[in-house]
């Protein structure tokens, strides 16, 4: 069974967007719309001419991270010179960073750079959460999640909420 996550857009950077090939209309993978499916337990995510694709078994970590500044998501594909981090945005507000266990390829038509995390605003960022597999935390119980992992009740990690933060370098202690 298929699920389609559509991007939350904001009609301000929506421009921005489309001079960089990113537009709902038009994506090379999933021609309706650029959007974040997960078909036969492999997550595709499209934005305009870029791609990526994992099974859902890589992702190890799911945190609902924003709001970010307008400058760092309006247009293409983001790369992070910090950590090879890739960013799919359409609006500033709010985002789910998915954390993989073996980095995958997205930005590049080669393969050659290899991401450890992708960044998607979807529209419903919870939602897509749950469908790769994370059970939901309250945004109070998100800090005291991420202090002490030990009280984790499932195998995954739990989804956290965080501000201006990046995605978070710890994994589940049974991964």
């Amino acid at each position: 069974m298929m699920s389609k996550f559509e991007f939350d857009v904001d009609p301000a950077m929506s421009r921005w967007n489309r001079w960089f090939g990113v537009n709902p209309g038009r994506c090379a993978v999933n021609p309706g719309r650029c959007a974040v499916s997960i078909d036969d337990d492999v997550l595709i995510a499209c934005f305009g001419p870029w791609t990526l694709r994992t099974p859902v078994a890589n992702i190890i970590a799911a945190t609902i991270t924003g709001p970010y500044r307008v400058w760092r998501v309006a247009g293409p594909a983001r790369l992070s010179l910090k950590d090879r981090g890739l960013t799919f945005a359409t609006n500033h507000r709010q985002g789910l960073c998915l954390q993989f266990r073996t980095p995958v390829a997205g930005i590049d038509p080669f393969g050659l750079i290899r991401h450890p995390s992708l960044t998607v605003t979807v529209a419903d960022p919870v939602r897509l959460a749950h469908a790769v597999g994370f059970s939901e935390v309250t945004v109070d119980d998100a800090v005291n999640e991420i202090d002490k992992p030990e009280s984790w009740a499932t195998g995954r990690p739990a989804i956290t909420t965080s501000v201006h933060e990046p995605c978070p370098r710890w994994v589940h202690p049974a991964l």
